[in-house]
């Protein structure tokens, strides 16, 4: 989401969520409810206060149910989750932000389908009338009797009877958690079916039985006495004879590693764009797409195992995490970091300082020279370009000068000192010997 504007609607199964910061023109009713925002808040608050909305407009998404959630670590945007009630319809073509543009990535309505009941992780039972007085409902092999008197009979749990079915079942809850220590009110609870509380609260009518952790099943059977509650989204409509409350895995693996059960014989596959109206089976001579996962008990499709195994190619896009191994210096100056997964990374260039004459530079000790008023100001340049020097890696410097042409230069004055000397030795012996002629 970003930023709703005020007046703009989202519409979430039906009921229509109006932006309102200030409570003016908004009538609520069963089909609208207020979306409360405020000119001061954070997208943030905005989502927050649309989940609280939705969960105490429509009783399909509770918050114990979980239906509609934020997401964990992005606070703008929202979950949409399936959890065997019904499909959610969400229409946000209203809803749009200060400019006018939509305010949600998707603009079009959309549906999350409903979850398939036999993978749903809890069983909901709605009772639509009051149990009549001796009626019995056996949950996990303990039986609960309903009895207005509470005397009940031998070997049953008493669900005292009397006002409506919510304060019933709240008994029937309480007797449950009591009774049965794989019960706690985590996994068992009751929720409101179907309901918008306009108006009101919700009205419990429902019974909410989780599949236990363990992966086991076990039965939930009523007695035939009376109006028997019906199962919420699932084919029976009574399960007067007994139904079993389990999840099933749609692929189920043995220990080792070899295909055990497949519960699933379809899968819905979207997001196609292209070629979708082409791949449904309904063209003249074309036919579905089939996905084969092999046999059960043989390891000829999909299998778990557990043991190494040598892929027949491999794709790479991306590279494991790499630690920092090296630098490397180019003559231009750019210095490039190495790294152990063999990635690098360029992250500096190297300046050259350049400077109009630099036979006025401040010489200072260390082999280090400083800009003088004579010298001019530094021009920073790339190193190789018009009149900066190259860069040469693990090179130390010793000297400014060329070695070899300095010694070169050397030997010739000292030949040219010898001659010289030689020149005045002869002279000072042609002077000496012109003072001994005159005397």
């Amino acid at each position: 989401l970003n930023r709703p504007a005020e007046g703009s609607v989202l519409v979430i199964d039906g009921i229509s969520y109006v932006v309102d910061s200030d409570a003016i023109g908004v009538t609520e009713s069963a089909t609208v409810k207020r979306w409360i925002t405020s000119s001061t808040g954070s997208i943030g608050d905005d989502v927050a206060a649309l989940v609280t909305a939705v969960t105490a407009m429509d009783s399909d998404f509770e918050t114990a149910g979980g239906r509609i959630v934020v997401k964990t670590g992005n606070i703008s945007t929202i979950l949409f989750k399936a959890k065997g009630n019904d499909a959610i319809v969400v229409n946000p073509a209203f809803l749009l932000d200060s400019n006018g543009v939509g305010a949600t990535n998707q603009t079009l309505l959309f549906t999350v389908k409903q979850q398939a009941a036999i993978y749903a992780d809890e069983t909901q039972i709605q009772f639509k009338v009051v149990p009549s007085d001796g009626n019995t409902i056996t949950i996990n092999s303990i039986v609960y009797e309903f009895d207005p008197s509470a005397d009940g009979v031998a070997g049953s749990n008493v669900v005292v009877l009397g006002g409506t079915i919510a304060a019933i079942l709240t008994n029937l809850e309480a007797a449950i958690i009591a009774n049965d220590p794989e019960f706690t009110s985590s996994n068992v609870r009751l929720r409101a079916t179907n309901e918008n509380s306009f108006g009101g609260a919700f009205t419990n009518d429902t019974l909410a039985l989780s599949s236990k952790s363990d992966g086991n099943s076990y039965t939930v059977a009523f007695s035939l006495t009376g109006t028997p509650p019906t199962q919420v989204n699932k084919v029976e409509t009574a399960f007067v004879s007994g139904t079993t409350v389990e999840t099933e895995f749609a692929i189920i693996f043995n220990s080792d590693g070899i295909p055990k059960t497949f519960n699933v014989s379809t899968l819905d596959i979207r997001g196609f764009t292209n070629g979708a109206s082409n791949m449904d089976g309904t063209s003249a001579g074309v036919s579905k797409v089939t996905l084969d996962l092999g046999t059960v008990g043989e390891a000829n499709g999909l299998t778990q195992f557990g043991g190494s195994f040598t892929p027949v190619f491999i794709t790479q896009n991306g590279s494991q995490f790499g630690t920092f191994a090296g630098v490397t210096i180019t003559e231009d100056g750019l210095v490039t970091a190495l790294f152990d997964n063999g990635e690098t990374r360029p992250v500096f260039q190297i300046p050259i300082a350049t400077f109009v004459n630099v036979n006025e530079l401040g010489s200072r000790s260390g082999n280090v020279w400083n800009a003088t008023e004579q010298s001019g100001d530094p021009t920073l340049r790339i190193a190789a370009s018009g009149s900066a020097g190259v860069i040469t890696q693990t090179t130390l410097e010793q000297s400014t000068v060329d070695i070899g042409t300095e010694f070169t230069k050397m030997i010739v004055v000292q030949r040219a000192f010898s001659a010289a000397s030689k020149i005045i030795t002869t002279a000072d012996e042609m002077l000496e010997e012109l003072l001994r002629t005159k005397r």
